[in-house]
């Protein structure tokens, strides 16, 4: 079984070429990683490009080593100026880095932020629908390792995000609005948070967050369609004996805190 292939992507308006590898079988929608074969891309879009394989691999090793061997030949048939290639390929040309290269870049990139144009141009080239698709299509039916999700954890730990502007609080508004939440993502969210309970502080932190013009709903009203909404989905519903006694309890919790604040 062939784990990976070589491949050659045609600029069809010059005749340029890029060589490039990628896993799994030949995907003909798919021409280069290399930043200036990127950057074509999101300035003329896919269709002035060809792709084909070149060549397969068995092994990752094998890969590396035949991407070299092709860019160093067609360097020296074609010449340097008629490759889009800017690496010498193997791993140099997008492999998997050290930890010290890792922590080279990021001490490099400390403290610098990308400019209005370049974040621009990097949500136009995510939210291309092709990309879109081929994320998707990626990450369908991959459950991350409990190892991965507590290296998540420990990284956004202590991160605070905010104090959002209202233009930013706007946009995440309208992108919130007539997404509609599927009941089996709702039941994973119920299983989720059964048993879990805030400690007195965190009910303390999230009763101020949400008052006065921190409220989301502070300064608006809900629409007589939403009103409307709201009282259909609670028609005939009662709240249990324990559920009301809980209720009780809090407001009684939530006046002491008043008094005290």
């Amino acid at each position: 079984m062939n784990y990976g292939y070589v491949y050659e992507t045609i600029d069809k308006r010059n005749g340029m070429l890029y060589i490039g590898r990628n896993k799994g079988e030949f995907d003909s929608e798919y021409f280069g990683s290399g930043l200036i074969i990127q950057n074509i891309l999101n300035k003329h879009g896919s269709d002035i490009f060809i792709s084909k394989p070149i060549d397969w691999a068995k092994s990752r090793e094998e890969l590396n080593s035949m991407e070299k061997a092709y860019i160093s030949a067609y360097r020296i048939v074609y010449g340097k100026e008629s490759l889009y290639n800017i690496s010498n390929g193997g791993e140099c040309g997008g492999g998997v880095r050290s930890k010290e290269t890792c922590i080279k870049i990021s001490r490099a990139l400390l403290g610098k932020s990308k400019s209005k144009i370049a974040r621009l141009n990097m949500k136009i080239a995510h939210n291309k629908p092709e990309v879109l698709i081929k994320h998707k299509k990626a990450s369908t039916g991959r459950v991350c390792k409990k190892e991965t999700r507590d290296k998540i954890s420990f990284t956004l730990t202590g991160r605070k995000l905010g104090p959002h502007t209202e233009e930013h609080k706007e946009k995440i508004r309208q992108g919130n609005m007539n997404k509609e939440v599927s009941s089996e993502t709702r039941e994973k969210i119920r299983l989720s948070r059964i048993g879990k309970k805030a400690s007195e502080e965190t009910k303390i932190k999230q009763s101020f967050s949400s008052r006065g013009s921190k409220n989301s709903m502070f300064g608006r009203r809900h629409t007589k369609e939403t009103i409307e909404k709201q009282r259909k989905a609670s028609t005939g519903k009662h709240h249990s004996k324990a559920t009301r006694l809980k209720m009780s309890i809090s407001h009684l919790k939530k006046e002491k805190v008043d008094e005290n604040s």
